[in-house]
């Protein structure tokens, strides 16, 4: 409880017969009249009397915070236990909900038997890339507590390969995603598109779309560059651009790295897509010292290429 404290006045208080004083604490007030006392004292005494009759019952807020703490983690273990029964419930309803989903559990449904509860299939993503080089995986949990455990099937076609083909969620661990890795069996030499099936009892099934690409069928274009060597000015900036030769058959990266950190690149990846394969990509090249260095562009199954690079004190031209 909080403590009574008079405050004491100024020497320059005045107050004549006419005046009155109010003391508040806790929500309550009192109003004395100073028209039986003069002096600093007097004035002091009676403040101090007047505050003896105010009551002490009101909480700190410090006291109010626990208050709330232990009604929030109450109201957590209510709910647990209420849905443990059969009944979903959340710590945020409100005591009349969980007083009616109480009332549920006791009434028992029709016949008297307690209703069970399923959650709905949840996954990240419902289309997937594969071949017989990469992988890919999707996660998977429910969107509601289930009464009892609830096992997830899933299935797929020939030449998809699952790590598993169930899992198993629990009242405890329903909203845990759990994943499964898709991979392509690399008998099947011929792209197509395949499916997952995810299913569990009384709930609608979830179906994730496989697209399968065969890595022999796989195609890159040859990284084609416009200049093979750069001389500049240090402080100053140079560029060249980058293309490819066909399209590929896939996304393709061009990497561009360089073997002196005293060189900047304003691109370190570049994406090739079948559609834009030969469209020039331009790279900026800068540095503040003089130096020379190697920039090396490498893909995935085709030869890198490399552009030398002088960066020089006094001006001396670009070579292209």
């Amino acid at each position: 409880m909080a403590n009574k404290k008079v405050t004491e006045l100024q020497e320059t208080t005045s107050i004549t017969n006419s005046d009155y004083l109010l003391i508040s604490q806790g929500g309550e007030s009192k109003k004395i009249k100073a028209n039986t006392f003069s002096t600093k004292t007097e004035v002091t005494q009676q403040i101090q009397t007047s505050l003896d009759g105010l009551s002490d019952d009101y909480a700190t807020k410090e006291e109010l915070n626990e208050l709330k703490t232990s009604v929030s983690n109450g109201k957590t273990l209510i709910a647990d236990a209420i849905t443990d029964k059969g009944v979903p419930t959340s710590a945020t309803d409100t005591f009349q909900t969980m007083a009616n989903n109480i009332r549920d559990i006791e009434g028992g449904g029709s016949g008297g038997a307690t209703e069970e509860f399923y959650g709905d299939i949840v996954v990240n993503k419902t289309t997937v890339n594969v071949n017989n080089v990469d992988t890919d995986s999707i996660k998977i949990k429910l969107n509601q507590r289930p009464t009892n455990n609830q096992i997830v099937t899933i299935t797929t076609g020939n030449h998809i390969t699952l790590s598993q083909t169930s899992l198993t969620f629990t009242p405890t661990n329903w909203n845990v995603e759990q994943s499964i890795i898709i991979s392509h069996n690399s008998d099947e030499l011929t792209d197509h598109t395949g499916t997952i099936t995810l299913s569990s009892q009384n709930v609608s099934d979830v179906i994730i779309t496989v697209n399968v690409t065969n890595s022999s069928l796989i195609s890159y274009g040859n990284i084609v560059i416009n200049k093979t060597s750069l001389t500049f000015n240090k402080d100053e900036n140079e560029t060249f651009t980058i293309k490819l030769d066909k399209a590929p058959s896939v996304n393709q990266n061009v990497n561009i790295t360089i073997d002196d950190n005293n060189l900047t690149l304003d691109k370190s990846i570049i994406t090739f897509t079948p559609t834009n394969y030969n469209t020039e990509q331009t790279v900026t090249v800068s540095s503040s010292v003089a130096t020379t260095a190697t920039i090396t562009l490498s893909s995935e199954g085709v030869s890198s290429k490399s552009i030398n690079v002088t960066i020089v004190e006094q001006s001396s031209g670009t070579v292209g």
